[in-house]
C-alpha cells in the first residue's frame, strides 16, 4: 500500500504492532533478525545519504544542492534522506522550494513532535532507520563532498555486506563522521550509542564497535570532502548538556573505551533507540 501524504510515521524498535498501525505505514524493527518493515521496500544496492538537521539550513544552503548534484552526476543507485529535527530556521519550506528537482532521489521528513534539544547520536539513528536504502551513510550539513567520493563509496561497499566504509587520519576537519555500511549491519551493531553525550566521539566509538565485530575497514579519498569551518558554539547550540564539548569528548571517550574493552560492543541493547515521530514532506 502507498504512503499518503504527510503520513506519520513512527520509528519504533519493538516486536510487535496493531495490524491497523501496520496498515497505515507504521514501521518497525525487530530484534533477531534486524529486518526494516515499512511502506517503502528498500531497494536492493540502493545507498542512503542520511543529514539530520536543527538550525543548520545556513549550511545546507551552500552544500545540499552541490551534494545532490554530485550524486546524481556519480550516476549510482541512490536517495538522500534529510530529516527536519525540530528546525527553528524553517529548513522544511526552504527544502520544498529549492529541491523539488531532486524529488526522484530525496526523501523529506520532518518531526511532528517538539524537541528543543539534539542529540547526535538519536539524530543520526533516527535519519538512518528512515532510509530506503540497503546501504546507509551519514553526511552531515555543513559537509560538501564531490561526485568521485559518491562513486567511491558506493564501489567500496556494494560487493561486501562485512565492510564498513571509513575517512583516513588525513581527512580534513569535521568530515570524520562520514561512515558508510549495510544497514543491516548499522541495525545489528545498535546504531550510535545514544548514552553519549554533548558533541564528540560518538563517530569514532561505532567505528570501534564495527573494528571490534571483525568488520573490514576501507577508506574513501580525502581529498574528496570537506567541511564548512565553525566553532563549538554551533556543535552544542542544542545540546541539552552543561559540559563544554571538550569535557562531554573526554567523557564519551571514557564511555567508549569501557564498553569495548569488556565486549559490550551492540549499543541501546534492551532499550528502545532511534525513536521519533515524524511526517514525510512531498515535495
Amino acid at each position: 500500500m502507498g504512503l499518503a501524504t504527510n503520513l506519520n510515521l513512527v520509528i519504533m524498535l519493538t516486536l510487535s504492532l496493531k495490524p491497523r498501525m501496520q496498515m497505515r505505514g507504521f514501521f518497525r524493527v525487530a530484534a533477531k533478525p534486524f529486518v526494516l518493515q515499512s511502506a517503502r521496500q528498500e531497494s536492493l544496492g540502493m545507498i542512503s545519504f542520511c543529514t539530520p538537521a536543527k538550525g543548520r539550513l545556513h549550511y545546507l544552503r551552500q552544500t545540499y544542492i552541490h551534494n545532490l548534484r554530485a550524486a546524481r552526476e556519480a550516476g549510482i543507485p541512490v536517495e538522500f534522506v534529510l530529516l527536519d529535527y525540530d528546525c527553528p530556521d524553517g529548513m522544511t519550506d526552504w527544502a520544498r522550494n529549492n529541491l523539488w528537482e531532486f524529488a526522484d532521489m530525496l526523501s523529506l521528513y520532518k518531526l511532528t513532535e517538539h524537541r528543543p534539544h539534539y542529540y547526535i547520536p538519536v539524530a543520526d539513528n533516527c535519519a538512518m532507520k528512515l532510509a530506503s536504502g540497503e546501504i546507509v551513510s551519514n553526511l552531515m550539513a555543513d559537509v560538501m563532498v564531490t561526485a568521485k567520493y559518491f562513486r567511491e563509496v558506493y564501489d567500496l561497499i556494494v560487493t561486501d555486506r562485512n565492510r564498513l566504509v571509513r575517512p583516513t587520519r588525513q581527512t580534513p576537519p569535521s568530515t570524520t563522521g562520514l561512515m558508510t555500511l549495510w544497514k543491516q549491519r548499522f541495525l545489528a551493531i545498535g546504531g550510535y550509542d545514544e548514552e553519549l553525550k554533548g558533541w564528540g566521539y560518538q563517530d569514532v566509538d561505532f567505528r570501534h564497535r564495527c573494528e571490534a565485530m571483525k568488520m573490514e575497514l576501507v577508506y574513501w579519498t580525502p581529498t574528496e570532502a570537506q567541511a564548512i569551518p565553525h566553532g563549538d558554539e554551533l556543535r552544542v547550540q542544542f545540546a541539552a548538556v552543561k559540559e563544554t564539548p571538550s569535557e562531554s569528548n573526554l567523557a564519551n571517550i571514557e564511555r567508549s573505551k569501557k564498553n569495548v574493552k569488556k565486549k559490550r560492543l551492540i549499543a541501546n541493547e534492551g532499550k528502545q533507540w532511534g525513536v521519533a515521530a515524524v511526517e514525510k514532506i512531498p515535495l
